[in-house]
């Protein structure tokens, strides 16, 4: 197996596959190396490829009221990036934009369609894919519509208790979709609550997940 495929073998929608046919996606994929900051489409693009996302770290947003991001997802590799817009033939709904140094997978679009098509195990895998994406926005909703501040930060730190340690208040609190004083006094809170130390690191997961529990 080659070194794609078996880096491919760790993306969820591909990882119950057989080393023959991770061996056939591999043989469709480009690969590409991005910077931080790089854009890997734009809002409104129209799309010809599927990308996975094989190193590194993306966020998804859209333009919001006066210029404003609305951050939808972040994605941590290795993870296929908006295959609905593909598969659909929808221009993307959002932009991704690269917070990390990355790399991608380039898949061309009709030749992975044809290869799902004359795969049924590999058709199954992307539905399966596309539902935990359903879930995922479903979370995204609950956490800009639902939730207050100190749960949607607790979800997020639930979530990726690393990217506290690694990443600037002020980012944190742009992909929360909350101000930066907001999310002081929330991780303040959870400091009182001997939830996180000084250092942003996670303390007790268990009473986290309570807090978590009590704002849904």
């Amino acid at each position: 197996m080659t070194e794609v495929a078996k880096t491919l073998s760790e993306v969820q929608i591909l990882s119950s596959l057989s080393a023959r046919q991770l061996q056939s996606v591999a043989k469709l994929t480009r690969v590409r190396k991005y910077r931080k900051d790089n854009i890997l489409f734009f809002e409104g693009e129209e799309p010809e490829n599927f990308f996975i996302l094989l190193e590194g770290r993306l966020k998804l947003y859209k333009a919001g009221p006066k210029g404003a991001e609305v951050v939808l997802h972040n994605f941590n590799a290795p993870m296929m990036i908006a295959e609905m817009a593909v598969i659909e033939n929808h221009n993307f709904p959002a932009t991704a934009q690269f917070q990390t140094d990355g790399v991608i997978g380039i898949l061309p679009k009709g030749e992975f369609m044809g290869l799902m098509q004359s795969d049924s195990e590999l058709s199954f895998a992307l539905i399966r894919s596309l539902t935990k994406k359903i879930k995922t926005l479903e979370g995204t909703i609950n956490k800009n519509l639902v939730f207050d501040a100190l749960t949607k930060t607790a979800t997020l730190l639930y979530e990726d208790p690393l990217y506290f340690q690694n990443t600037k208040k002020v980012t944190i609190a742009q992909e929360l979709n909350m101000a930066p004083e907001t999310l002081s006094r929330v991780m303040k809170k959870l400091k009182q609550l001997h939830i996180i130390d000084e250092e942003h690191r996670l303390l007790d997961r268990q009473q986290l997940r309570a807090l978590i529990d009590v704002g849904e």
